[in-house]
């Protein structure tokens, strides 16, 4: 029984771009995470144990986010990929998406998506 686990519209503030006043500034970043897992215990016990822990998947991104500082939401998109299939052994799945609401004036945001899939 495959399903997708959401979080979405993560909402940080943080140090993210390459202009000087993004490096010295916080601003708003929009995280979107979609993980593909096999839902079959979690739906059959109910136990947080057979589930992913969006709470915790939340709060592990959170923490990236704010100790990288990152230029580019490229980069930062790759790597929280990489820290959700290494955290989180039920995904097979994932992909996250970053924006900006802020980075330019005439548009609603601007971002970045990445998919990765568990290997092997």
């Amino acid at each position: 029984m495959i399903g997708t686990v959401l979080i979405d519209r993560l909402e940080l503030d943080c140090i993210i771009g390459i202009m000087p006043a993004e490096r010295i500034h916080t601003q708003p970043l929009f995280i979107d995470v979609e993980m593909d897992c096999d839902f079959s215990a979690a739906a059959t016990s109910e136990h947080i144990s057979d589930a992913v822990d969006y709470a915790e998947i939340s709060a592990l991104l959170g923490k990236l986010i704010q100790d990288k500082a990152y230029q580019l939401v490229e980069t930062l998109v790759s790597e929280a990929c990489d820290l959700i299939l290494q955290t989180a052994p039920r995904v097979f799945r994932v992909v996250v998406t970053a924006r900006k609401p802020n980075a330019v004036g005439n548009a609603a945001a601007v971002g970045a998506r990445m998919e990765k899939r568990r290997q092997g």
